[in-house]
């Protein structure tokens, strides 16, 4: 009986040695790494990952919601990021890296914080789109990240979030006025909405 025991024990370890080279090696890992579909952000991901992404229909454009959004409500949404990140000025770097400045700030420069290579890889600053894209999903937004938070799905609550974040700055910069694109996307979505009544 003992010699039975010990012998499923062995195979259990073993499988589970086995699952856990496979997994480390990447030889089992996401179907978004192993076919490259397309590229999002410099990474390739799967269209079925990109679809899911997108697939809640139409957002209403940032530059419109941050004209609406009460920074005031920012730090509450913000205290679920402070067990990784410190938005202070004095702040240090936690798990992530600190937030204070980090609207407009080129991507993955941050002093003193070692970035990994979901972040080095992506061109471009932290704009008040490219936030709001992140913090919608930030796995589909930079495939690979260690970043454990799924996402904020409320438009507003991103929008009150990212106003508050433009003002954790030195020299906070200005909210970014809706193009003229935002507002005949706005304005079409709302027709459509009306017909649809």
């Amino acid at each position: 009986m003992n010699n039975r025991i010990l012998i499923l024990v062995a195979i259990l370890f073993s499988a589970f040695l086995g699952l856990s080279i496979l997994q480390s090696s990447g030889v089992h890992g996401p179907a978004r790494y192993r076919t490259a579909d397309t590229v999002f952000n410099g990474f390739p991901v799967s269209k079925t990952a990109i679809a899911s992404h997108f697939e809640k229909g139409f957002t209403t454009p940032i530059a419109i919601r941050l004209a609406e959004a009460d920074a005031g409500r920012g730090p509450a949404t913000a205290a679920r990021c402070r067990t990784c990140h410190s938005f202070e000025q004095d702040g240090g770097h936690r798990i992530g890296p600190v937030l204070w400045n980090v609207v407009g700030r080129d991507i993955a420069t941050g002093e003193g914080y070692r970035y990994s290579g979901a972040f080095k890889d992506i061109e471009g600053n932290w704009t008040a789109e490219a936030l709001d894209e992140f913090l919608l999903r930030p796995r589909i937004w930079a495939p690979g990240t260690k970043m454990g938070f799924a996402g904020l799905g409320d438009e507003a609550e991103r929008a009150d979030l990212i106003a508050w974040m433009y003002q954790q700055a030195d020299a906070p910069l200005a909210l970014p006025e809706p193009s003229a694109d935002d507002l005949a996307a706005f304005e079409a979505h709302k027709g459509q909405g009306a017909h649809a009544d």
